[in-house]
């Protein structure tokens, strides 16, 4: 207590010393001379000390401001160079601004013209947005490859991205002007039979429809023109082609969304999973799915309102993943899927198996030298797993080879990460591991994952470990309480589910070793046996199957709860149900 008194003595002197406080030294002077005992003479001190140590800091800190102020202080060496420096750049600025001061009147008579801003936007959509004639000679060789570089280019590689950015400039403080135009414009285009016309407008309503929030109606003109459109509806005559009047007709809503109602939100879904069919061009068919992931995205996405089209999604999706000949394709589907099991959550489980007979095309397909389509065909398997919850084991059988493809020592596609926290989702999600050691969920996949994790660096060792640990909790909480239940006929399964048989053992080099290392495993199983006789280890192990139980209901529910205690030996079982009973529990 007297150390911390003189701390905080020392710390107000430090602040107020000597101008609020300027008789401190007298006082503690004083004190010291007139001290009548040890006792009042070493605290006297104490304090002295601490203050003289805080003040010595003081200072120091006070000597750098000045000796930095010091070294700031400006010297009157090369005063003239820089006051010489100094009127040649005034002189600079002051050429510069007259200059600027003619450009900037130049501006504004040029923008200042009656009619230049909606001219240029006129010439903009009628003259550069348009596609041109190269452009549909690459979309007609490859859909595709044409839609991913139109929709992934950046704007300043490409006229028509220069062309959309320059217009959405022109709105920017203008917008009171120029928004009756681009719906003019949309107007003339629509009575127009220019197909590539109609396409440039639609696609500046699609790239300024912030802007022109409040001057179109657009729930209207969905229905009256654009979902028509979409689906091909009188579109047989146009020339050079439909399809760029209809691919424009299904971007364009995605940018709109905050405009529809629910019911003009079943209306969109269902014509986008029409232009999935594979009758429809690839071009067409990618930007439907645009369209549906910006719907399925979106923040007033209803489950109950998508419920009847999940079904035809993953089937139209799979029939695009066959029929995709780019990486990109299969990306942009599987993004899909991964977000709408997202949104949907326990509401795919009916659908779960035909969702797994999507992905075995991967491993086995071109795509599986692709790590980044691995990598979202694992998620996809993660977000499955956590959809079916304790009915995850029955999409094993397709979540194994997928797996094993991922930590193959031997394969180069670089996602041991994803399948190791694939596989740990597995695991968490699993109620049993059926087998020990033997289960393929552990064994097959352990003598894999091992050499994966360790051979290359050690930054898959925390999956690996995470993976181990999960193991051992399951086993910890299913399977030690035979031993607890002092069961002698189960004896060695519970012993060998705590040692985890699964695990490879460690190589003998010799004889001599090899029966040192039975007499190890023979005095720990003797360990085990003295541990196992301990009441109180029997009192912990009810307490810690209780809480299990608990876990297990808090989670699955009731379910998960029976489930959980079925796994139990029957003496503890009784013994658990009478104290719950007890408790009234």
């Amino acid at each position: 207590l007297a150390v911390q008194v003189a701390v905080v003595i020392s710390k107000i002197a430090r602040v107020d010393y000597p101008k609020a406080w300027p008789d401190l030294f007298q006082t503690l002077l004083a004190l010291l001379s007139e001290a009548t005992s040890r006792h009042t003479e070493q605290r006297t001190l104490l304090v002295l000390h601490h203050v003289l140590k805080e003040l010595a800091s003081k200072r120091l800190q006070s000597d750098q401001r000045a000796f930095e102020a010091t070294l700031r202080c400006p010297s009157y060496r090369g005063a003239s160079a820089a006051l010489t420096l100094n009127l040649s750049a005034r002189r600079q600025v002051e050429q510069q601004s007259s200059m600027a001061a003619e450009v900037r009147a130049g501006l504004e008579e040029f923008w200042g013209a009656e009619d230049r801003r909606p001219r240029l936007l006129r010439s903009l959509v009628l003259r550069y947005i348009p596609l041109t004639s190269e452009d549909l000679e690459e979309w007609a060789v490859g859909p595709e490859a044409f839609h991913h570089a139109l929709m992934n280019v950046a704007w300043e590689e490409s006229v028509r991205g220069c062309a959309e950015n320059l217009a959405l400039a022109l709105f920017e403080g203008h917008r009171k002007e120029l928004a009756p135009v681009a719906v003019g414009l949309l107007h003339a285009a629509c009575a127009s039979p220019n197909v590539l016309e109609r396409e440039a407008a639609y696609r500046l309503v699609a790239v300024a429809a912030e802007e022109l929030h409040g001057a179109l109606d657009f729930p209207a003109w969905l229905h009256s023109t654009l979902l028509p459109e979409a689906h091909g509806a009188n579109l047989a005559a146009a020339r050079p082609s439909p399809n760029p009047l209809r691919r424009a007709a299904l971007l364009l809503p995605g940018h709109w969304l905050g405009e529809l109602k629910s019911e003009d939100r079943m209306a969109l879904h269902t014509t986008m999973l029409c232009a999935l069919g594979r009758e429809c061009d690839m071009a067409v068919r990618l930007a439907a799915l645009v369209t549906l992931r910006a719907l399925v995205d979106d923040w007033s996405f209803e489950h109950a309102e998508y419920t009847p089209f999940v079904a035809s999604s993953f089937e139209a999706v799979g029939a695009m993943l066959q029929d995709a000949t780019e990486l990109d394709t299969q990306l942009q589907a599987f993004d899909y899927l991964n977000t709408l099991i997202g949104r949907l959550r326990e509401g795919v489980v009916p659908h779960a198996p035909g969702l797994m007979r999507l992905l075995p095309a991967v491993w086995s397909g071109p795509g599986a030298a692709s790590p980044l389509l691995c990598m979202q065909a694992l998620g996809t398997l993660s977000r499955v797993l956590c959809a079916l919850g304790l009915d995850s084991p029955a999409v094993h059988p397709a979540l194994l080879p997928a797996l094993h493809a991922a930590l193959d020592p031997s394969a180069d596609c670089g996602v041991c990460e994803d399948g190791l926290q694939t596989w740990l989702v597995a695991l968490r999600c699993s109620p049993d591991l059926p087998g020990g050691g033997a289960s393929p969920l552990l064994s097959d996949l352990w003598a894999r994952a091992w050499p994966s994790a360790m051979d290359g660096s050690t930054e898959h060792v925390a999956g690996l470990l995470g993976c181990l640990g999960e193991v051992t909790a399951h086993y910890s909480a299913t399977r030690y309480n035979v031993v607890w239940a002092g069961s002698p006929s189960r004896e060695g399964a519970a012993r060998d589910a705590l040692r985890l048989d699964f695990l490879p053992p460690p190589p003998a080099h010799d004889e001599a070793e090899a029966v040192a290392s039975e007499d190890a495993v023979g005095e720990g199983r003797r360990r085990d046996a003295l541990w196992q006789a301990d009441p109180v280890h029997t009192l912990s192990m009810r307490g810690f199957m209780r809480e299990q139980l608990e876990a297990a209901a808090a989670t699955h529910g009731k379910a998960g709860l029976l489930k959980a205690a079925a796994d139990m030996d029957p003496s503890m079982q009784s013994e658990l149900w009478s104290l719950a009973e007890a408790d009234g529990d």
